[in-house]
């Protein structure tokens, strides 16, 4: 109840005929809303900004009252007062920006659709004064220079490379005039593009260097140039295009091709500079220092920062990211594995903070769902891509195919995932199915938004829990036992699931570490040396081995439970794809058919290259809540 509440039912009823006021209320209408600054309220509170003007309905008598008071006249207003709000501020805006926008409105009537409503979005965002996000500035400013007809040197020289390829199939040629195109307005190229673009270069005797602009005066090395070791062709090639970028750019191989040697390149051929190796994990730091020594010796002296050691005073400095990424270690040389990693908005200040005359990023896929990868790839653009399949045709990976297992819910879970889901269905639309939006929604105490996650997560926990899968594992494992279990390592989403596998494993006798940042560093340390010689056969973990594990003989893998990013998919099959003799490699992605499972499956296959062996199981599932009941003790186990 408002402040002043009697003054305004004593007004109320002298205007009304009614002489209750329950009953005068219901006498006047709405006529319309606006916002005034300094106004006065029918109960006498000023000032007011929010005005909601009301009429008799018999005798036309109008009053003004503010925002709070209308709710007495059983009359909610305030979504309306925050859309006129929103409105002076967008008109505010617009005549702010008004150059701007006329300019983009008139390059939007004579673009392609899909620039005319990116465009619109750009407009919308200068109405709301929302910051432009900076893939956003990149594609604006490639568009108007489009409109324009202005091109960098850079892209005059990629057209003219293209304009080369002769040798072209009908669908090659309309294929490369879209890629012409998307050059032009500064698009992106997919990792699928990308592709069937090297393909189609290297038909016409180019490669991916000849795209970059060319430079006068610079040594062109051969293998027989290096002498720590003979490296491959992809590796010398890819060393002459990243001289040739300012020795500053990106390189693209995936993974088990070679990647830490060619970066060791570098070192040999500069070997009076500093070096800095930045890496994510401690088993990186660990691995990286293993690679040089068993190619120089003891020639360089070599220091490490974090995972226990704090040594910056050496020649060459292995750190691990979490460990200087607010401190400033500029150095001659940066070399970044991973690199996709620095991305990240915790990262990313540390590319800042520190200068370097050489960077070297390493990645098997350095693309991001947050489009982080842009913000780098700006300094350090990508001078040379190798793929994964590339690698197993030119035999530096082993063979490997991928299958699909389906498992059933248990008729609980089952029950469970079904009521999630119709929760999803019925409310996602409502934020068309915008799940930041819904996020920060969420965090502001929207109901719906708070239902619609709780469903979201409930759905996914079900699905990377689900009781058929474990003993799946266990059946997969075996299938796979000869004289000895196969080198096998597991990929699970929640340290529970994991913990549940190696707890049954071990049961079964066989041989099976766990890998997961519950861990202590040398808890985790131990598992992996453990597992690189071979006392055990399983290693069970939770997303921290997608990257970096060197274990040649891993021949099998299983995921448990993963998202839809195919970079995930990439970075897995990487783990099992170190070339030995005679080594062919399975990957198993278990999954729910009908349900989610089965979309994020399909999803992160999307990443692998055509040609890769993937098969989808028969559909004759079994149902394993019997088998799991006698595991029950698991549960239990787990949970302290």
């Amino acid at each position: 109840m408002t402040k002043n509440f009697e003054t305004l039912k004593t007004k109320v009823l002298e205007l009304s005929k009614e002489i209750t006021f329950e009953k005068a209320i219901l006498e006047w209408n709405h006529k319309e809303i606006y916002r005034k600054a300094g106004s006065t309220c029918l109960c006498g509170h000023k000032p007011i900004t929010n005005v909601c003007v009301l009429e008799h309905e018999d005798s036309g008598e109008k009053i003004e009252v503010g925002n709070e008071c209308v709710h007495h006249f059983d009359m909610d207003f305030t979504g309306a007062f925050e859309q006129l709000k929103t409105d002076e501020k967008r008109d505010k805006n617009a005549e702010k920006h008004k150059e701007t926008i006329d300019e983009l409105t008139k390059i939007a009537e004579g673009s392609e659709e899909w620039e005319a409503q990116f465009l619109k979005s750009i407009i919308d965002c200068y109405k709301n004064g929302w910051k432009l996000s900076f893939k956003q500035h990149e594609i604006l400013s490639k568009i108007k220079n489009n409109f324009y007809g202005v091109y960098s040197r850079e892209v005059i020289h990629q057209l003219s490379v293209f304009d080369k390829c002769t040798d072209l199939s009908e669908w090659e040629s309309k294929f490369l005039e879209s890629i012409k195109q998307q050059i032009k307005l500064g698009r992106e190229i997919s990792q699928k593009q990308d592709v069937y673009i090297i393909r189609i270069l290297k038909k016409n005797s180019l490669n991916k260097g000849d795209l970059r602009l060319p430079k006068e005066g610079v040594i062109k090395y051969t293998s027989e140039d290096f002498k720590s070791f003979k490296p491959r062709e992809w590796q010398v090639e890819a060393y002459n295009k990243w001289v040739l970028m300012d020795s500053k750019a990106t390189i693209e191989a995936g993974t088990g091709i070679g990647k830490t040697k060619f970066a060791l390149m570098a070192l040999e051929k500069n070997p009076k500079m500093t070096f800095l190796i930045v890496v994510p994990t401690e088993y990186l730091q660990i691995q990286w220092e293993k690679e040089i020594r068993s190619l120089f010796g003891d020639k360089f002296e070599i220091g490490k920062v974090g995972g226990g050691f704090s040594d910056d005073t050496k020649q060459i400095t292995i750190a691990i990211i979490n460990s200087i990424r607010h401190k400033d270690f500029s150095r001659d040389v940066g070399i970044f594995d991973e690199f996709h990693r620095y991305a990240s908005d915790e990262n990313i200040s540390f590319m800042f903070y520190s200068s370097y005359r050489k960077v070297i990023g390493l990645s098997a896929t350095i693309e991001r769902p947050d489009d982080g990868h842009l913000k780098i790839l700006k300094d350090y653009p990508i001078c040379y891509t190798i793929t994964q399949k590339e690698g197993i045709d030119a035999g530096y990976l082993c063979p490997y195919k991928i299958v699909n297992v389906p498992v059933k819910l248990t008729s609980n879970e089952q029950a469970d995932y079904d009521k999630a889901q119709n929760t999803i269905t019925e409310l996602f639309p409502l934020f068309k199915y915008d799940y930041k939006h819904m996020q920060q929604l969420m965090m502001s105490g929207h109901s719906e938004a708070k239902d619609l996650n709780r469903a979201f997560n409930t759905r996914k926990k079900i699905l990377n829990n689900a009781q058929n899968k474990i003993p799946k594992v266990l059946e997969l494992i075996n299938k796979h036992k000869t004289e000895e279990y196969p080198k096998t390592i597991l990929f699970s989403e929640l340290k529970g699931t994991a913990d549940k596998i190696y707890t049954l494993l071990k049961k079964e006798d066989i041989p099976t570490g766990i890998y997961h940042s519950g861990l202590k560093t040398k808890e985790r340390l131990e598992m992996m040396v453990k597992y690189s010689q071979d006392e055990y056969r399983v290693m069970v973990s939770v997303k921290a081995l997608e990257e970096g594990i060197d274990v040649p003989n891993i021949s099998m893998g299983i995921i448990v439970a993963g998202n839809s990013q195919d970079r995930a998919l990439i970075q897995r099959t990487g783990r099992i794809l170190r070339n030995e003799k005679g080594k062919t490699a399975i990957l198993y992605q278990i999954y729910i058919p009908g349900t989610q499972d089965e979309k994020w499956a399909r999803k992160r296959l999307e990443g692998i290259e055509k040609g890769i062996p993937i098969t989808w199981g028969e559909q004759d599932y079994i149902n394993y809540t019997g088998i799991f009941n006698a595991f029950k003790y698991m549960q239990g186990a787990c949970k302290k």
